[in-house]
């Protein structure tokens, strides 16, 4: 009990002011967006404006929570079922009123990921003004967007906060499941068998030999599966219903979605090339997004162990390795040691973090109008 009370006073605490102030910039933008669609009244309110909280791919996790995955269209299969299981469970007790429980989930799932976040860094940097930073951007940046509307992110964060707090600890049952949670949430959550594997190496090295002994293997070993183990087992379960084993990631591979794999450097050069041309400015943007992204997994590699940084750099290689960079920031403020990068950039000089964090935040409500306008891929 006196862990828990210490994490809500020392964790929970720094991270609620940011929780606040970002889901209160998401509905005054949406709130704007509404309010100047009626007053502009040019014919039907977008798609996205109407649905609301349940925008873009939320209405995907949403449906699916209600009627599984015959509810959706054959492209919604490509939506891991680790938030709509959660919900669905969750809202079981309450009528299966699955709507507002998903909200719910993901905002109080956002929170605790940010307290979470405050004491790992903490923990491995003993800087708490670094955890501070990390968090405010964290929770506002551009992209966080996807930790207010009814994504799979703020869940999938969380998880992956708890694999890395756990496997630093050798906690390794404990690492096990959360990892197996987040590759049933997102299928990048499979790339978390990489750090588990580093550090489950470290720990080995670090025994004695004399004190080594086959059963003491056997933790480690079954959480480095763990997220094998969590993606496989939604891709038997979509073989076994007659979808195919690899349709869930083979639907990304469509000219619409993700559009198949390229290497990284190829999607950049496509991205310089619209930034150049003007013809595709939105997607050329993804570029100078990229080069921030680069370099805040540089200077996270500054300050935390080699398990956190090769995890962020090899998540934002397959997020590069995409025709289509629509939702790399997304991914990008999901994976965690890029915005402990971000604290640690802005720390000098002294003026660099307020005029970071004021930005950012005017890019939350700027984004978050443009998805509502349908404008924008959250």
């Amino acid at each position: 009990m006196t862990g828990w009370r210490r994490f809500a006073r020392e964790d929970l605490g720094p991270a609620l002011a940011p929780w606040i102030v970002s889901r209160a910039v998401v509905l005054v933008a949406l709130a704007i967006a509404r309010d100047l669609g009626e007053q502009l009244r040019t014919g039907l309110r977008p798609i996205p404006l109407r649905q609301g909280l349940f925008a873009w791919d939320a209405a995907f996790y949403r449906d699916i929570a209600q009627g599984g995955y015959d509810a959706v269209a054959d492209a919604g299969l490509r939506f891991f079922p680790g938030l709509p299981l959660l919900a669905r469970t969750l809202a079981w007790p309450l009528g299966g009123r699955v709507g507002p429980v998903i909200i719910v989930v993901v905002n109080l799932a956002a929170l605790v990921y940010a307290g979470a976040l405050h004491r790992l860094v903490v923990v491995e940097t003993e800087d708490r003004e670094l955890a501070r930073r990390t968090i405010w951007l964290a929770l506002l940046a551009p992209s966080a967007l996807c930790l207010v509307l009814g994504y799979a992110e703020a869940v999938f964060a969380l998880l992956a906060v708890l694999v890395f707090m756990a496997a630093r600890a050798r906690r390794w049952w404990w690492a096990a499941a959360a990892a197996f949670g987040a590759a049933l949430t997102r299928p990048t959550g499979v790339l978390l068998a990489v750090p588990i594997a580093i550090e489950a190496l470290a720990a080995w090295r670090a025994t004695p030999s004399e004190d080594r002994r086959l059963g003491g293997v056997a933790a480690p070993v079954v959480a480095v599966l763990a997220p094998v183990a969590g993606i496989g087992s939604f891709l038997w379960w979509s073989a076994a219903s007659g979808r195919g084993f690899l349709t869930p990631l083979q639907i990304q591979s469509s000219s619409r979605l993700r559009g198949g794999f390229v290497a990284p450097w190829t999607a950049l050069r496509m991205a310089a090339s619209n930034l150049a041309s003007g013809d595709r400015l939105g997607s050329g943007l993804h570029l100078v997004w990229a080069v921030v992204v680069i370099a805040c997994v540089v200077a996270a590699a500054r300050r935390v162990p080699v398990s956190y940084w090769v995890w962020a750099a090899l998540s934002v290689a397959v997020a590069l390795s995409a025709p289509n960079l629509d939702s790399f920031e997304r991914y990008a403020v999901a994976t965690f040691p890029v915005i402990i990068g971000a604290g640690v950039l802005t720390a000098r000089p002294r003026d660099l973090y307020p005029a970071v964090l004021a930005v950012s935040g005017a890019g939350l409500m700027g984004a978050t109008y443009l998805a509502l306008q349908g404008r924008l891929v959250p």
